[in-house]
C-alpha cells in the first residue's frame, strides 16, 4: 500500500511517535487537533483536560441510567461518550504540542480510563439487562459487575505490563527481549504498519478498535442514537426493547469477549514464558 505523506507544522507535533490505532490517527487526532490548539491558546493545560474528559465519561453514566425517563438524557449520555472520547486524544496532543508531557499527565489520563472503563460496562449491564427482565436482568447485571473489569480487553495485557515492568525495574529483563513484547499484548495494540499491509488487516484492525478502548464509547453512541430514531420513526424493526440495537450488541460482545479471555491470558502467559532470563 502506499505510504501516507507525513504532515508537518504543528499538527505533525500533535502525533505520537508509536501511534498504534488506525481510529485514532485517521479520525480521533485530526478532530483533536482543533481542540487542542484552542485550548493551548486559552491557557488550558493537557492535565486540566484530561480532567474534564474524564468528567463528561463519569457524569454520562448517570444521565445514561436515568435515560428512560427523558430522551434527552439519553441523547446527552451518548454525546457525553464522545466528547470523552475526543477530549481523552486531545489532552495528549495539547501535551505534546505545548511541550508539557510527562509521565505524571499519562498516569492521570490511565486513571481515568482504569475508572471508567469498568464503570461504563456495568452501566450498560444494568440498563440493558432488566429491560430484558427482572429475574435475567439482576443475574446478568450481577454478573456483569463481577467481570466487568476483565471484560475491557486489557485484562491480558495490563497482566503482561505489570510483569514487564517489574522486571525491567530489577535489572532483569535482558536486553535482547523483542520489541513485539512492548508494543502491547493485544491486536489493537499492533503498529499502524503492520495494520496497513493489505485492505483486509485494515478492517480487522478497525472493526478490533471500534469494539475495544478506541472507538468502543462512540460504537455505543451511535446505538443509542440508532435506538432513539427507529423508536421515533415507529417502524416494524422496533421491538418492545427501549434500546433493542444497544443491548442486542453489548450482551453479544459480552460474552464473546467473556469467552475469549482464557484464551488471550493464555496466550500472554506463553509469550511471558518466551522472555529469556537474564
Amino acid at each position: 500500500m502506499t505510504k501516507p505523506i507525513a504532515p508537518s507544522g504543528d499538527y505533525a507535533r500533535t502525533l505520537k511517535s508509536d501511534e498504534s490505532s488506525l481510529l485514532v490517527h485517521y479520525v480521533y487526532r485530526p478532530l483533536a487537533y482543533p481542540v487542542a490548539k484552542a485550548a493551548h491558546r486559552l491557557g488550558i493545560t493537557a492535565n486540566q483536560m484530561t480532567v474534564f474528559s474524564g468528567l463528561c465519561w463519569i457524569v454520562s453514566l448517570p444521565l445514561f441510567v436515568l435515560g428512560g425517563l427523558s430522551d434527552t438524557l439519553l441523547l446527552a449520555a451518548a454525546a457525553l461518550w464522545c466528547i470523552g472520547t475526543l477530549l481523552d486524544v486531545a489532552d495528549g496532543s495539547l501535551a505534546r504540542l505545548s511541550g508539557t508531557a510527562s509521565p505524571a499527565g499519562f498516569y492521570l489520563d490511565y486513571v481515568f480510563h482504569l475508572l471508567f472503563k469498568p464503570a461504563f460496562f456495568t452501566t450498560l449491564a444494568f440498563v440493558t439487562g432488566f429491560q430484558v427482565s427482572m429475574f435475567l436482568g439482576s443475574l446478568f447485571f450481577i454478573a456483569a459487575v463481577a467481570l466487568a473489569p476483565m471484560l475491557n480487553w486489557s485484562a491480558s495485557q495490563s497482566s503482561a505490563e505489570h510483569v514487564l515492568c517489574e522486571l525491567k525495574g530489577k535489572g532483569k529483563l535482558p536486553e535482547n527481549v523483542p520489541p513485539t513484547v512492548w508494543l502491547g499484548s493485544n491486536d489493537s495494540a499492533a503498529p499502524m504498519d503492520a495494520k496497513r499491509r493489505s485492505p483486509l488487516r485494515i478492517l480487522r484492525a478497525l472493526a478490533a478498535e471500534c469494539l475495544s478502548y478506541y472507538g468502543q464509547f462512540t460504537f455505543f453512541a451511535v446505538l443509542v442514537v440508532l435506538d432513539w430514531t427507529l423508536d421515533k420513526m415507529d417502524t416494524s424493526i422496533t421491538t418492545e426493547l427501549p434500546l433493542p440495537c444497544t443491548t442486542i450488541a453489548f450482551w453479544t460482545l459480552y460474552f464473546v469477549f467473556l469467552i475469549r479471555l482464557p484464551f488471550r491470558i493464555a496466550r500472554e502467559f506463553r509469550r511471558m514464558k518466551s522472555i529469556p532470563k537474564s
